[in-house]
């Protein structure tokens, strides 16, 4: 018994000489920051492991590149990583001729006239906003998700219907949300975003 406690007094002060002692238990935060110093054309651009197909498609389908160059307008960027790209390459096509206008259509439906966030305008209260995509189909829904503690504050598309009963068919969450560039905010998908009414982008 004796020779028990004297190895856990030796353990004791050999582990107390190895470890420093914390200073208090004072919490210091440290601030992340999800300011991007680049416009979101630039963006996509600087992240081809991510959106080498979105700037293709961008590109190759005619779309306007200075809607996502100019600064005159924020708008709010629902980005397609090369995941999401992937899919809708197999659902519509590569951009051709004969797909080029419903390419338009989709990267028009994932631009919202607006500046809309999780740091200060959208609650868990689901905000109808306006795309780019000039149809009466061109309505989503922006909001966070808080029914449970896994998901707490993740930013939902076309998500929860306005009684907070179901999940809509057409919800996707954003992957990474709140990218401030400097002509408007990005979230990223790895699905592309439906309408609610499950219209197709023709």
């Amino acid at each position: 018994m004796k020779y028990l406690i004297s190895i856990s007094i030796v353990s004791l002060l050999f582990l107390t000489s190895c470890l420093g002692i914390q200073g208090n238990y004072e919490y210091t935060p440290v601030n992340c920051s999800t300011e991007v110093k680049l416009t979101v054309w630039d963006f996509i651009k600087s992240r081809p492991d991510a959106f080498s197909q979105l700037e293709n498609a961008i590109r190759n389908s005619g779309m306007d590149t200075t809607l996502y160059s100019s600064g005159s307008t924020k708008y709010t960027y629902l980005l397609l990583d090369n995941t999401a790209m992937s899919s809708l390459i197999t659902l519509i096509g590569n951009v051709s001729t004969s797909t080029k206008s419903k390419w338009i259509n989709v990267l028009s439906y994932h631009i919202a006239d607006g500046y809309y966030h999780g740091l200060g305008t959208l609650n868990f209260d689901p905000t109808y906003v306006v795309t780019l995509w000039r149809s009466q189909d061109a309505i989503m829904t922006l909001q966070l998700e808080s029914r449970n503690s896994f998901n707490y504050s993740r930013l939902v598309v076309n998500g929860l219907d306005p009684a907070w009963t179901v999940l809509t068919s057409t919800y996707k969450y954003v992957v990474t949300s709140n990218l401030m560039c400097t002509n408007g905010v990005c979230h990223v998908l790895n699905r592309h975003a439906r309408p609610q009414t499950n219209a197709t982008f023709n």
